[in-house]
């Protein structure tokens, strides 16, 4: 069942549904003397809330209750209504919820006691194994390695695996097709305005739109970009409500779009005015080379229009190195990353090898490991295990932890 903003509208769908499902409906006498569905929606507020917890308690078995976007409802006398009911229906009501939002008060005390299963994105988002399955009974056999950079260009989404099986059938060169699909593909372009851009607010946009030149952002580099003094708010905002962002754990936070409506985010910025589009790049690069980014800076120089051409001297600007230092991590100046890697710094047991090295200085900056695979030409498998590799050698379980411990071991 789906629901609107309207909350009398809400619940004439509501009661329709839970005397259609207890056997209340056409008339037939409900709890207390109250008769059917019209007498239902016919009550004032309180008297209609108990007569629905009193037909719900009375039913022979428990009802369940599928309530899909909720978050489109924003009457807060809404959720009060649901949460009267699910307290006083004796246990006789499940309710099934699809949101992008955060839930409602009452939901999160079921989750103290207990009474609240979550599905979340990582629950809902495919494996390699899933997806594989799913191309499969769509006639699609990729090898292993396009499985895996297919789920990755998608998040593990349903949807846009399953957009991306119906677009490869039949196509002559699947492996190709799946190096070239993105959010820009019609069928994904379409669902995904029509489902997330277009429940956004102008500000919400434009600064989605902005962000999009990098890779992700966190709140003073939204800030640079955009001008915005609230960047830090809307951030928040779109990773709580929308479930348009992805914030990770450290802090301050990066946020990340998924990297379908990324794609797609950048095909609207290129349509920008070409000044508009250099000038976000300029903000992009100065950002980051004030903030010990320089390759990261040197990657928006170019689009920037700012690259610098040496003098024929051949003398270089400590930037310039520093960058293409940063660029070339195998090149970094760090005395210690340039010790030899059959020796093993103190406090590990096993030393890493020179491309473990090289992994280990793109693990700093904000690069997914497709990225990393593609800046070393090479497989994401590759870079996958070579990532699992550096965790153990480091006694790390996750990015951030193996990138502080490198440093404290000054590998980096």
């Amino acid at each position: 069942m789906e629901v609107g903003d309207t909350g009398e509208r809400f619940w004439a769908y509501l009661i329709g549904a839970l005397t259609g499902a207890t056997g209340t409906d056409g008339g037939s006498d409900g709890v207390g003397g109250v008769a059917g569905r019209g007498a239902l929606v016919g009550l004032p507020g309180p008297a209609r809330l108990e007569a629905l917890a009193g037909m719900l308690a009375a039913a022979d078995r428990p009802t369940v209750l599928v309530l899909d976007d909720l978050h489109r409802v924003t009457e807060p006398a809404v959720f009060a209504g649901l949460e009267f009911l699910l307290r006083h229906a004796e246990g006789r009501l499940r309710l099934v919820v699809g949101a992008r939002t955060g839930l409602f008060p009452a939901l999160h005390r079921l989750r103290l006691t207990g009474e609240l299963n979550e599905i979340g994105p990582a629950q809902l988002a495919f494996t390699d194994d899933e997806a594989a399955d799913l191309l499969v009974a769509h006639g699609v056999r990729l090898s292993a390695e396009m499985v895996c950079r297919l789920r990755e260009r998608t998040g593990g989404w349903a949807a846009g695996l399953r957009f991306a099986a119906r677009a490869v059938r039949g196509h002559p060169d699947p492996g190709h097709w799946v190096t070239r699909f993105g959010g820009d593909h019609p069928d994904v372009a379409g669902y995904l305005r029509a489902e997330v851009l277009d429940g956004l607010g102008p500000g919400e946009l434009d600064l989605l739109r902005r962000c999009a030149v990098t890779t992700a952002v966190r709140a003073d580099l939204a800030a640079a970009l955009t001008g915005r003094t609230d960047a830090e708010q809307l951030l928040a905002t779109l990773a709580r409500d929308g479930g348009v962002l992805h914030q990770d754990d450290s802090d301050p936070p990066w946020y990340r779009c998924h990297p379908l409506l990324t794609d797609l985010l950048r095909t609207e910025v290129d349509r920008l005015p070409e000044e508009e589009v250099r000038d976000l790049h300029r903000r992009a690069a100065d950002w980051y080379a004030g903030h010990g980014w320089p390759a990261e800076a040197l990657r928006h120089e170019p689009l920037a229009g700012t690259v610098r051409v040496e003098p024929v001297t051949g003398s270089v600007p400590a930037a310039s190195a520093n960058a293409a230092a940063s660029a070339n991590p195998a090149a970094s100046a760090n005395p210690a990353a340039s010790t030899n890697a059959a020796e093993p710094a103190a406090g590990l047991v096993e030393a890493l090898t020179e491309r473990e090295l090289t992994i280990l200085r793109y693990l700093q900056s904000i690069l997914s490991n497709v990225e990393i695979a593609g800046e070393l030409s090479v497989s994401v498998n590759t870079v996958k295990t070579h990532v699992r590799n550096i965790y153990r050698k480091l006694d790390a379980t996750r990015r951030r932890e193996a990138v502080r411990r490198a440093r404290e071991l000054r590998l980096i």
